[in-house]
Order: structure tokens, then C-alpha cells, then sequence
């Protein structure tokens, strides 16, 4: 087998070892780059294989360990930095009870905000159901309709104000 069969071969099989690669690391990005790893090492050494060798077969051994070994460095990474991030931010919060203070007075205002963009209907159930603490079932049978449609207003409400809130925070710079 001379170095163009082995090229081609190895280009026929490039999206299936991208989707193998993509079903060991969850990110096209990275899996792309374990394939493209692995093109290298071919090239550097296709002169060693012979007309026996599976070329597919070679190849996916070298791209699931170039993707393991990407995981790794990535896992090593995000372990460390959401680690001391997280211990930073603590730290801080800790020792500036200013700081909580004015943050929950700020989420406070930005969620008065939200739910004022709401129709009275739906700001409506909201305050039977959190400042009334009425039970799904009562604010059904009020308005004439069923406990999962009002389970489902809810869920599709707190959403809604979850988006629009963090919306809010994140356009002030607040999360």
C-alpha cells in the first residue's frame, strides 16, 4: 500500500473517527482536534504500515487515546480553576456582608422588575401561589382549570423570570 492509498483511506474514515472521538470527549471542538492528532502521527509514520494494516483501526486506537489525553488535561483545568475560583469567591462573600446585602437588594429590585413585565393573569397565580401560599389545587379550582395546567404556568413562569433576571443581572454586571 504506497502513502496515497493510506491517505485516502484514512480521509474516508475522518467522520467517523470524529464521532467517536466526539462520543469520548462531548466537544466537536476537541474531538476534531484528537482526529487532526491523530493525521499527524500517520503521516509521520505511514511509511511503517504495511498493506495489512488496518488503517481505521490504527487510527482509532491513536484518536481514543489523543481524546483520553484531552480529557484529562481538560478535566485537570476545570478541576483546579472552578476549585479556587470557587474558594475566591467564598472568601469574599464572607468577609464583605456589604457586598451580600446590596446583591440581594439588586436581585430583589431586578425580580419586582420581571414580574411587573408579567400579565396580571400570570403575576396573578404567582402571588396566590408565593406570597398567598395557596396550594396548586386551590388556585385550579379558582380558575376553572387543572392542577397540571397550573403546575405547568408555574414551571413556565419561573423560567421565564429565571431568564429575565439573569438577563437583567448579567446587562448591569451584576452576575
Amino acid at each position: 500500500m504506497d502513502n496515497s492509498d493510506i491517505i485516502k483511506k484514512a480521509l474516508e474514515c475522518r467522520r467517523k473517527l470524529e464521532v467517536f472521538s466526539y462520543s469520548l470527549t462531548r466537544d466537536w471542538g476537541l474531538a476534531e482536534d484528537a482526529v487532526q492528532d491523530a493525521y499527524v502521527i500517520l503521516y509521520k509514520k505511514q511509511g511503517n504500515l504495511s498493506e495489512d494494516d488496518n488503517v481505521y483501526g490504527w487510527l482509532k486506537k491513536i484518536v481514543r487515546d489523543k481524546s483520553i489525553d484531552i480529557i484529562r488535561k481538560q478535566s485537570r483545568y476545570a478541576t483546579y480553576n472552578s476549585s479556587l475560583m470557587d474558594l475566591v469567591e467564598q472568601s469574599f462573600e464572607r468577609h464583605d456582608p456589604a457586598l451580600q446585602t446590596e446583591k440581594l437588594k439588586s436581585m430583589s429590585l431586578v425580580l419586582d422588575e420581571c414580574v411587573r413585565l408579567l400579565s396580571s393573569e400570570d403575576a396573578g397565580v404567582l402571588q396566590k401561589f408565593y406570597l398567598k401560599k395557596s396550594k396548586c389545587e386551590k388556585i385550579a379550582e379558582e380558575s376553572k382549570t387543572t392542577v397540571n395546567a397550573i403546575r405547568l404556568k408555574l414551571s413556565r413562569l419561573r423560567a421565564k423570570l429565571r431568564k429575565c433576571t439573569q438577563l437583567k443581572l448579567s446587562v448591569s454586571g451584576e452576575l
